[in-house]
């Protein structure tokens, strides 16, 4: 893993605190913290970058200083016992061999404590000095609060993040009550809109997701997701591209699968900066995020899952042709062995040269070893939603009420759907059980020797996505701070997945 500086975490901190956070903060008190902890990031930031150079210089002459301070000690009192503190600090002070700052902080403090006791005992030690040994007295008196305030000074001289390299924002707008009741009013034949409480759902690593209220002058009104792609997006193949998700979703809700039914969408239109859909809010509440479950597990729901995949799994994959000849058209009338062959290709392509990332051993190992053990399979593929998990579903009244977010769908094997979800349902009920009901429901019958593949398949896109999104990250060629929580969960968590699959 390529390990990114602290400092590119300051400024991330920072930038999210003044864009996101700052506009929500209100009041006096509020406002004066806000404005320490900016003080204390760039504080940080500085102690990262030009602040051990400058305790290195000041240990240096805080010593020599310590050096004429001792001497005259030694005058007025013979040996000072302080002397076996201030060599024991040189000679550690000579030994450092790193400029950095957890070293020189530890060396200045011992400095700084050092000089402290010896200037107190030079004032004590006046009642038995000259004239001339009083003034040299008060002079290096004077020079050690001089020192002591001349680092002060230079750090609390202001610094600034390094600007984020972000290429020239795309023409038009992000979605606002206004553009938003205009453009729909133009899906509509005379029918006005009042748009209301549109806010942005927190969430959507790879889509900006906003919810909000439709009311129609007819009288009908509609809940609604809006789902937008991102100024940089990080996919664009299939249903990546918002226009070819909305194109599935249409064909998804035609089979009477649960999934949000598409309204409208906004491609290329303007005033609007990227694409977007509107679909309908689903009930339910979500089931949980890639780190585990935010409902209750029952039975009931498990098996309600096992079904609604047996579900998907058996709608014909010619229904989908259509979207697969447009869209993606080099996984048209494939076999399972071929279109995961052309998808792990597309991924190395896409790691390689299409978006190099960050440097990972990783990636190019589970590249490899997915093209190495791809099932030797020449089946008729189904579809599989290739993300199917508790963070893309809705539930309500224990049920599964939606399956959402189809970005990553293709054609392949069921098993890869089974295996992906397998560790978090075996913590509940037995895993023959769920496989069973799986089958009860029409799913097709599967290899469960192919789950190894499976696993380290799912893997895949999050491993080469956030590579590329934490080069982004580590270059400031991306203000969105969400993406810290590629660098710190989800990069370590997708490949330590691919790891323990791939054997």
């Amino acid at each position: 893993m390529y390990i990114k500086s602290t400092s590119r975490y300051l400024q991330y901190i920072s930038h999210g605190l003044e864009t996101v956070i700052a506009p929500l903060v209100e009041g006096e008190q509020a406002s004066f913290v806000m404005d320490s902890i900016q003080l204390a990031l760039r504080e940080l930031h500085k102690r990262e970058t030009r602040t051990p150079a400058m305790l290195q210089e000041s240990l240096g002459e805080g010593n020599a200083l310590a050096a004429e301070m001792l001497a005259l000690l030694d005058t007025l009192e013979g040996s000072c016992v302080l002397r076996s503190d201030y060599e024991a600090l040189v000679a550690d002070a000579n030994a450092a061999q790193e400029i950095v700052f957890a070293v020189y902080l530890q060396l200045y403090n011992r400095a700084n404590a050092l000089i402290e006791r010896l200037g107190a005992a030079l004032s004590l030690a006046r009642v038995n000095a000259n004239e001339e040994q009083n003034a040299e007295i008060g002079n290096l008196l004077r020079r050690a609060a001089e020192w002591d305030f001349a680092f002060m000074s230079a750090q609390s001289e202001p610094i600034e993040f390094e600007p984020f390299d972000l290429p020239p924002p795309l023409e038009g707008e992000d979605v606002n009550a206004e553009n938003l009741k205009a453009f729909v009013e133009s899906q509509l034949d005379g029918v006005e809109v009042t748009v209301r409480d549109l806010a942005r759902v927190p969430g959507g690593n790879v889509k900006r997701t906003y919810s909000c209220t439709l009311d129609y002058s007819d009288g009908r009104s509609d809940d609604v997701i809006i789902r937008k792609e991102e100024q940089r997006p990080v996919f664009n193949r299939g249903a990546a591209s918002i226009h070819a998700e909305y194109a599935m979703l249409q064909e998804i809700v035609d089979t009477g699968f649960p999934a949000p039914e598409p309204y409208y969408l906004a491609h290329r239109q303007e005033p609007f900066d990227t694409d977007f859909f509107i679909m309908r809010r689903m009930p339910g509440s979500p089931a949980g995020t890639l780190f585990g479950p935010l409902v209750d597990m029952t039975e009931e729901l498990l098996l309600d899952i096992a079904a609604n995949m047996a579900r998907l799994h058996s709608i014909p994959i010619e229904n989908f042709d259509d979207y697969f000849a447009r869209y993606v058209p080099d996984l048209l009338g494939c076999d399972i062995e071929t279109a995961y062959r052309k998808e792990i290709e597309y991924y190395r392509h896409y790691y390689t040269t299409e978006q190099p990332g960050t440097p990972c051993p990783s990636a190019v190992f589970l590249i490899d070893w997915l093209l190495e053990n791809i099932p030797q399979t020449r089946e008729k593929p189904v579809l599989v939603h290739g993300d199917f998990n508790l963070q893309n579903m809705l539930v309500e009244n224990g049920r599964v009420s939606a399956v959402f977010d189809w970005e990553s769908v293709m054609p392949g094997d069921p098993a890869q759907e089974l295996a992906y979800i397998q560790p978090h349902i075996e913590q509940y009920i037995e895993w023959d059980k769920f496989l069973q009901h799986y089958y009860d429901n029409g799913g097709r019958q599967i290899d469960e020797n192919l789950f190894t593949f499976a696993r380290a398949f799912s893997n895949i896109r999050g491993v080469v996505g956030t590579a590329h999104n934490m080069t982004q990250f580590d270059l400031a060629r991306n203000d969105d701070v969400r993406y810290l929580a590629h660098d710190m969960q989800y990069f370590p968590m997708f490949t330590g997945n691919a790891i323990a699959c791939a054997k």
